[in-house]
């Protein structure tokens, strides 16, 4: 039987600040990294996240286009995962984020789609009183088993 791995997948279509705290919010998961791999795709050079690429073993894919799809599907092409968590570069993940998807398809391999609430923070990283609840809400939110 095959083993779950879980492809993140964070795209990113400008620079900025806030694809570093994304990508540092990926690495510091609860869940080893023997179990997922991270995979940015950017459309301009960006030497910090070249820094990072070396350091931290991440997979960094160039694609002259702005649109989120061309990024998706260049990085579709090399992921390994057999799950897949989209992570927007202006999100993070809690620490344990990966460790519960990865625990909730394999304890139900029937599982195919993952949706999980999200918490809403200020520029420090506060947690603030705002909820949105419909399921097609915030792509960092969700998981899918590829198929």
């Amino acid at each position: 039987m095959e083993s779950d791995f879980i492809s993140v997948i964070i795209p990113s279509y400008k620079p900025n600040n806030l694809v570093y705290k994304a990508i540092e919010s990926a690495l510091n998961q609860s869940l080893g990294r023997d179990f997922y791999e991270i995979i940015v795709v950017l459309n301009y050079e960006d030497q910090k996240i070249s820094e990072m690429e070396n350091e931290h073993l991440i997979k960094v894919l160039h694609v002259n286009d702005l649109s989120l799809s061309s990024k998706y599907i260049a990085a579709l092409r090399i992921s390994h995962g057999n799950i897949l968590s989209f992570l927007d570069y202006d999100d993070l993940f809690y620490s344990n984020k990966l460790e519960y998807v990865y625990n909730s398809f394999k304890n139900n391999k029937n599982l195919v789609y993952f949706h999980n609430r999200c918490t809403f923070i200020n520029d420090e990283g506060n947690s603030i009183d705002e909820y949105y609840y419909s399921p097609d809400f915030n792509l960092s939110s969700i998981s899918i088993k590829k198929i």
